[in-house]
Order: C-alpha cells, then sequence, then structure tokens
C-alpha cells in the first residue's frame, strides 16, 4: 500500500459515519468505510471546495458537515467571509514539526506577529511553539513601535507572521537609540502574502535573518514551508495534495492546477478539499536534501485574493457595498516597496433626480472607510468616488504581478 493510499484508508476508517459530507461525497463515488478511496479511485469523489462553506454553514450547524456531530472544539475562530472554523489539534502537531525542519528549536524567543483575535493563526502558531518547547512573544500584527521594543527588550531570537511586518519591525528597531541591544533575530517564516524578493534580499543581507515562506489554510492549517535552497514550500508529509483543471475539476496533466488537499483531524478531516489557490507541485529529491513535494502557490481561482495575510472574498465586498449604500465598488491590489497596496473605489447610490456625480460628492468617506474595515477586515490606502464605475459593479482586481506572486504565499 502506497503512503498515499494509506493516508486515505486511515482518514476515512476513522471518520466514515461520523461526518455528514464527507459521507454524501463517498457514497456518491461508490466508497465507504468498506471501501476506502485509493490514490487511483479518488478521483471519483466530488471536491468540496471552500467557496461552498459560507453556504453550507448557513445551513448546517456543524461546520456545515464537515466537522463530526458530536464535536467540542476547544475554540471556535471567524474567519474572512464570515466562515467559522474550528480549532485542530493536528493542526497544531503538523506545524510544530514543520517549525522544527525549518530550524526553530525549543531555545528560541519567537515573536508571533500573528493576529490572536477571530482568526486562527496567532494561536495555532503560539501553540506549535509551545509544543516545539521554544518561548512565545505574542506581539500581534500591530503596534509596531512598542513591538520592535519588546523584542529588543525580550531578545527575540526568531519570528513568524508576515514578511512586510518583520520589515516594519527591523526598521522599528533601527530607529531605537543606539544603547539598546539588538534582538538576535536569525529566522523567520513568513506568509500568507507574497513574499518579494527585494524583502528577502533586505531582510537576509542587511539584518542576517533568513527568512522562509509557508502556505496553509484556516481549515487545514499550515502544509507546507520552504527551505533553504528556495526550491518551494515542502508538503508535510501527512498532507495529500492533487492538482486539478480549475475548469473541469479533473486531475491536471500537467504539474500545475488548482490545489486540493486531504488530512486527518479528528476536528476537521478533509477530504479532496479544494482550497482556491493556483499551484505547481515538483517531486523529487531537493538539494536541501529532502524528498517529499514541494509546492509553488502561483495565484488564486475565482473571486478572492490573498491580502497582508487575510483572504479578501468577492463576497465581503458585496456585504460591504450593501453596508455602506453604494451602487458599486472596485478593489484594486498592487504591490509597493514590498508590501499590499489597497486602492478602494466606489459610486454612491444616488437619490430620486440626483446625479451620481452629486451623490458621489456627498458620500460620507469616513463612514465608507469604516464600513471597509468592518466587512473587509483590511485597511484601504486610497479611497475616492469614481462616477464611471458601472452600475451594480463588485469587482476585485489583483494587479500584482505574477512574478511577485510565484513560488510565493
Amino acid at each position: 500500500m502506497s503512503d498515499a493510499d494509506a493516508l486515505l484508508a486511515r482518514l476515512v476508517e476513522r471518520h466514515a459515519g461520523r461526518v455528514a459530507d464527507l459521507d454524501a461525497r463517498l457514497a456518491a463515488a461508490g466508497l465507504g468505510a468498506t471501501c476506502p478511496p485509493t490514490w487511483q479511485t479518488l478521483e471519483a469523489v466530488p471536491p468540496r471546495a471552500k467557496s461552498d462553506l459560507a453556504e453550507l454553514q448557513r445551513t448546517r450547524p456543524d461546520f456545515g458537515g464537515l466537522a463530526p456531530r458530536s464535536l467540542r472544539p476547544s475554540a471556535v475562530f471567524w474567519s474572512p467571509g464570515g466562515l467559522t472554523e474550528p480549532q485542530v489539534g493536528a493542526a497544531v502537531q503538523r506545524l510544530a514539526e514543520l517549525l522544527h525542519d525549518a530550524g526553530f528549536t525549543a531555545g528560541d524567543r519567537v515573536a508571533n506577529g500573528f493576529s490572536y483575535h477571530f482568526t486562527p493563526g496567532g494561536l495555532l502558531v503560539h501553540e506549535a511553539l509551545l509544543q516545539l518547547g521554544a518561548t512565545v512573544l505574542p506581539i500581534g500584527p500591530q503596534q509596531t513601535a512598542q513591538a520592535a521594543d519588546f523584542l529588543a527588550a525580550a531578545q527575540a531570537s526568531a519570528y513568524v507572521g508576515t514578511a512586510s511586518h518583520l520589515q516594519a519591525l527591523m526598521r522599528a528597531l533601527d530607529a531605537l537609540p543606539p544603547e539598546r541591544a539588538r534582538p538576535p533575530l536569525r529566522l523567520a517564516l513568513a506568509g500568507t502574502e507574497p513574499l518579494g524578493d527585494a524583502i528577502r534580499r533586505e531582510l537576509g543581507t542587511q539584518y542576517g535573518i533568513r527568512c522562509l515562506d509557508f502556505y496553509g489554510t484556516a481549515e487545514i492549517g499550515v502544509v507546507a514551508v520552504g527551505c533553504a535552497a528556495d526550491a518551494g514550500l515542502h508538503l508535510h508529509p501527512q498532507v495529500l495534495a492533487e492538482l486539478v483543471e480549475p475548469a473541469t475539476g479533473t486531475r491536471s496533466a500537467q504539474p500545475e492546477g488548482e490545489l486540493l488537499l486531504s488530512a486527518d483531524a479528528d476536528e476537521l478531516p478533509l477530504l479532496r478539499f479544494a482550497t482556491g489557490d493556483l499551484a505547481r507541485l515538483e517531486e523529487g529529491a531537493c538539494s536541501c536534501g529532502r524528498h517529499t513535494p514541494r509546492l509553488r502557490i502561483l495565484g488564486r481561482v475565482g473571486e478572492s485574493a490573498r491580502v497582508r495575510g487575510m483572504l479578501l472574498h468577492a463576497s465581503q465586498l458585496r456585504a460591504f457595498a450593501r453596508a455602506a449604500g453604494l451602487a458599486a465598488c472596485r478593489v484594486t491590489l498592487t504591490r509597493r516597496e514590498g508590501r499590499d497596496h489597497i486602492e478602494l473605489r466606489y459610486r454612491a447610490k444616488a437619490a430620486a433626480g440626483a446625479s451620481a456625480q452629486v451623490a458621489n460628492a456627498r458620500a460620507d468617506a469616513e463612514a465608507i472607510a469604516q464600513a471597509f474595515r468592518d466587512h473587509c477586515r483590511l485597511r484601504a490606502d486610497v479611497q475616492g468616488a469614481d462616477a464611471t464605475l458601472a452600475e451594480a459593479e463588485i469587482a476585485l482586481a489583483d494587479r500584482r504581478t505574477e512574478a511577485a506572486l510565484e513560488g510565493r504565499t
């Protein structure tokens, strides 16, 4: 039995009869606990797309039917798009192992730059670091100057978060008085946004920090981490990856396509989970010495984008437009100085007899900015009225270069 077949058999045998969505999709393929899928037969199981979850969760209380019916999770998170997700113990274990592979040690003092509020990133990293035996410095993603002061005082040796936040922290450390001892930062794990070569070079050459990428989702956790060879992100051995054609769902004949993941977990066992990410999968030994398959994330499928460590969905833009009383809105994403740049343009609803230009002139810019923050959990760098937007246009335009996205998360 291959490693893939063993993983699939264990997942199905443990959870068949306990997870409604899993049972229904296995039954559709004529499979089940007595006849679990193999790598060859797995393609018959309909994928479960991340984009389906919001609608499923509106009709089913057990996390859209993806969780065991009797689940009592230790924590529940609320991710972008209005999704609720349980904390996943297996994700903590996998991340601890990947952190160890990346070079994090029990003696490290690690700054955790992910938020502990609503979304799972902060607590996931925190618990994985504790399992590794490291000391956690819970700085979160804001209050950069205060966090830099804390890193110096605590003598942080490593960091997990976004690369742009780490870059800002290092520049804040540069601004500290010369008598303050610099923290011995040597290693960083940075993901959830494109990690450009310019930031990597700055962190490496100017500050001596080796910065590695990672990839994961809120539902499955971190599943792949980069290495010193910079040859892709090494997949955890207990996670099975497939690539399919986005338009048809059939397995891709090329080593590129939409990424589907399968992984066991007590809280949220996932079989053929369609992430919505476009990826390349590379087999064979890496020059770093590891033999696990390597991922390169190329972009997104459909109406969503990863921005500043968060997923931004078109559904969030629609909710924002309704709440702000807008007739149309467009968000354009670019990269500037290694950071995601968000431009928000909108068209206000015109009152009876009023022109669109007059309506836009009267729109409350601060109220619109606040509604955008509330519904999208992001802050626009530039915003303004645009009377040329088509009626009812809700658009998310990702203009970040493909070169910046290739191989990055």
